[in-house]
């Protein structure tokens, strides 16, 4: 697998991180996502899918048991990515595993919908 190109997002109130290792990518997300992030998300979930299909990564993990608060816009970046990654090919397809804090409701209501919209491709741990 290639290395992983992409330099953290830190804002005031966000972080986003990533590191490889193996065949498998993790996210790490801190902080408030909101409408001031929503175009850098888009662009890094989307060099994220196109990394994790050129190095045939078998997972991407997502944490966020430090993120306290995403807004609907930016959950949206998330629906376009889960959706590349579900129209890819079987042998092409790669798992995206979100890691929630329990206790943060939103991130189980908004899992769970998501989850529900590709359950071949989403799996959430608690």
């Amino acid at each position: 697998m290639s290395p992983l190109e992409f330099p953290a997002l830190a804002y005031p109130a966000f972080g986003l991180s990533a590191s490889s290792s193996g065949a498998n990518v993790t996210l790490t997300f801190t902080g408030t996502a909101d409408m001031m992030v929503i175009d850098d998300l888009d662009r890094y979930l989307a060099g994220v899918h196109d990394h994790a299909c050129k190095n045939h990564a078998s997972e991407v993990v997502v944490d966020f048991q430090d993120l306290e608060f995403m807004n609907s816009s930016c959950f949206k970046c998330f629906v376009t990515w889960v959706n590349s990654a579900k129209s890819l090919g079987l042998e092409e397809r790669y798992q995206i595993r979100f890691i929630c804090k329990p206790g943060i409701h939103w991130q189980k209501r908004s899992l769970h919908a998501l989850r529900s919209f590709a359950v071949d491709v989403v799996s959430i741990q608690t």
